[in-house]
């Protein structure tokens, strides 16, 4: 009974044994199949991870530029609502002066001073609106230089993708404002939609595919809208900057 008692014994040890050594092979095994996914995963992290923080940079020179550009439009526009009392003052100067002399007014010196003083008015008007309006352009197009070539060294610094950049095509705007009335000299308001007339905002993409050595065991291609906007909105007299959500969308091609 000892003998076939020790001779279980082996036998039950040798049947662990080689259990024991199944099991780890098949555990090989398994990290062996998942490696190429782990190692994937981990290089595409990695890019992912460079990427965004290089795209984080773009996005707050693009910021940066339209805050820049919107302060120095904010002046103007204030500026341009601040003559609003004096030209309603002067529609009163006109409205009495051609009630007294007549619209044509010949020989009438108040009205002929009257028109020439709106003359005049309606110059410094235009001239803060012009103003505006190139400072908002030359901004647009100054920062869309900047985009343009950042956005060329955001691709080229990824590591592992190949990268394309692309500029949605657009233009800046115009000094969000209308005359309220038909009068002489006009007073200025702030349009409809201010907010997103005034907005300069500019949009890009990114299209972003796996290289070598990523591509063997990830070859996949990705798609990034970006953008960013700032316009401006009024607090109590003054006009502000303010940054509005940049719709972007990120997905798989």
């Amino acid at each position: 009974m000892s003998t076939l008692s020790v001779n279980s014994n082996k036998l039950r040890r040798h049947r662990s044994i080689l259990l024991l050594r199944n099991q780890k092979g098949f555990a090989m095994a398994v990290i062996m199949a998942l490696l190429p996914i782990l190692i994937s995963a981990v290089l595409a992290t990695f890019g992912v991870i460079t990427f965004t923080q290089t795209d984080l940079r773009l996005k707050y020179i693009c910021r940066r530029e339209n805050i820049q550009t919107q302060e120095r439009a904010a002046k103007l526009l204030k500026s341009l609502l601040t003559m609003n009392p004096e030209a309603s003052y002067l529609q009163k100067r006109l409205k009495t002066a051609v009630a007294a002399c007549g619209y044509t007014g010949a020989g009438c010196a108040e009205l002929t001073r009257v028109r020439a003083t709106i003359v005049l008015f309606k110059i410094r008007q235009q001239q803060l609106i012009s103003q505006a309006n190139i400072i908002l352009q030359q901004g647009y197009h100054r920062t869309l230089t900047h985009i343009s070539r950042e956005g060329r060294d955001v691709v080229n610094s990824v590591p592992l993708f190949k990268g394309q950049f692309n500029l949605t095509p657009g233009s800046g705007p115009l000094l969000a404002i209308r005359p309220e009335a038909m009068a002489e000299p006009p007073t200025y308001s702030p349009v409809e939609n201010f907010s997103d007339r005034q907005a300069l905002e500019h949009r890009w993409q990114y299209r972003l595919t796996t290289s070598q050595p990523l591509n063997i065991f990830l070859d996949q291609s990705f798609h990034f809208d970006k953008g960013c906007s700032v316009t401006l909105k009024q607090d109590g007299d003054e006009w502000v900057t303010q940054i509005k959500k940049a719709k972007s969308l990120s997905k798989w091609l």
